[in-house]
């Protein structure tokens, strides 16, 4: 949601006039309700089909803002990572600590 974040703004200001600062003050649920709301139209509608968009010769004939959308979108998935590589480094600074500090458990 944080990559998005400005995103969420800017649609919920045009579809329902809730200026950022009244979004941040609105309960959790209530915001949920409205993003969930938000129509296929809005900026983030159309970012979030650019991004799903499967279709190879859709993409191909994507305008230069489409096609960022959709490199922005696969850098940030490119950079998360994968469930075996954090098990991977938490297993490493595991068996750095017990070096440091004995295998004691």
């Amino acid at each position: 949601m944080e990559f998005d974040k400005r995103l969420i703004e800017q649609s919920l200001t045009a579809q329902y006039g809730i200026l950022p600062e009244r979004q941040n003050a609105l309960p959790y649920r209530d915001w949920a309700a409205l993003v969930a709301g938000l129509m296929p139209e809005s900026l983030l509608g159309r970012v979030v089909s650019v991004r799903s968009e499967q279709d190879v010769e859709v993409i191909a004939r994507m305008n230069p803002w489409q096609k960022r959308i959709r490199k922005e979108w696969q850098q940030f998935c490119g950079e998360r990572k994968q469930p075996q590589q954090i098990f991977g480094e938490l297993e490493a600074l595991q068996q750095a600590m017990k070096q440091m500090y004995g295998a004691k458990g």
